[in-house]
This record gives structure tokens, sequence and C-alpha cells, in this order.
């Protein structure tokens, strides 16, 4: 099985509700999740109270723990740290003109850290120095005791959905489905 983001909620929730511990044992053979945020902000966090799953990720974490039905031995989560938000709102702020848009790379490395800033916060509880692909922070998308690989210039997707035509990222913007980003975990499944 492979879900990518919350398609990897998916896959955990089939593989326990409708394939079933007996049936998964011998008829799955691995779990790769791309991106997927499986764990929620810290307890102690004040934005733990803001559920934006609504339970969806609380259900599946307590049925459904480090990929349960299945030996955590065959659940691979892939993460990127393609996007590190900056360390404060002055680094934010610091030289913020000449980071606008870069000509080289055909992208916004300022809309890259606002966008992480604001997905990180509610996923991790913290924003600000936080690594992870630019919607997922890393140690949200890493289950316990689950293997984990974490890709270095990785981002969440190669395209933004809009209501009518995705817009194509460019290609200085890999995502796990790139070329050599893929060929690192695609032998987990």
């Amino acid at each position: 099985f492979l879900g990518h983001s919350i398609g990897g909620w998916v896959a955990r929730s089939y593989i326990g509700e409708v394939i079933g511990e007996e049936r998964a044992a011998s008829k799955v053979c691995s779990l790769v999740t791309l991106g997927t945020p499986h764990n929620p902000p810290p307890k102690d966090s004040p934005l733990a109270a803001l559920d934006q799953t609504r339970g969806l990720l609380t259900y599946i974490n307590d049925k459904f723990p480090s990929g349960f039905p299945l030996d955590p031995g065959v659940v691979t989560c892939v993460i990127g740290k393609g996007t590190r938000a900056p360390e404060s709102v002055s680094a934010l702020l610091e030289g913020w003109t000449e980071r606008v848009w870069d000509t080289e790379l055909s992208r916004s490395p300022l809309l890259e850290e606002l966008v992480a800033l604001s997905s990180y916060l509610p996923l991790s509880g913290q924003a600000f120095g936080v690594e992870g692909d630019g919607l997922i922070p890393v140690d949200t998308g890493i289950l316990p005791g689950c293997k984990s690989i974490v890709l270095d210039d990785c981002h969440h997707a190669d395209f933004v959905p809009t209501a009518g035509p995705s817009l194509r990222l460019p290609e200085s913007y890999p995502w796990y489905g790139s070329g050599t980003l893929l060929d690192t975990w695609v032998d987990c499944l």
C-alpha cells in the first residue's frame, strides 16, 4: 500500500478496518506513507486543542498504532526536508525583498517560508526553525517504531491544487515522486 499526505491515514484505516488483522498479515507486504502527518501536536501545546482532523488522527492512532495490524517492520514513513521555516519573525522579515522571487529556481522562497510557518504551527505546535516538506513537519511524519526515510530537498507535492486546473511547480521544486527521490523509497513497497 502507498499513501501520500492524509492518504497515509486512509491506507492505515483501510488495512486495519477493511482487510483486518488476520488477512493483513498474509495479504499486505508493506505500507509506505509519503508526507503523512501521523502525529498530533504535543499535548502541552496550546494548539493541541485545535484538532484540525476533527478526531480522525486520534482515532487512527488509537486503533492502529505504528501501522497496526501490520508489523512495524513493514511500515515505512517517508518525509521530506525541503523547507525550513525561519528561526524567528525578525529572520522572516530580514532581507525579505531578496526572497520574494528567485529567478534561478523560478520560485518564491519567501512564499514557501510563509506557507511552511502556517502549516507547521498547527501540525506540530511550533513553527519557527522547524523543517519539513513545506506542509508537513519532519517529526509529525514519522510513526514510532517504524522505518523512516528523511529526504533532503523534498517537498510535499509538485503542484498546487486550484478550483480550475492545478498549477504545476517547476522542476526545481522536487517532491516524493521526483526521479532520484523516488528511487530512495520505492523499494520499500
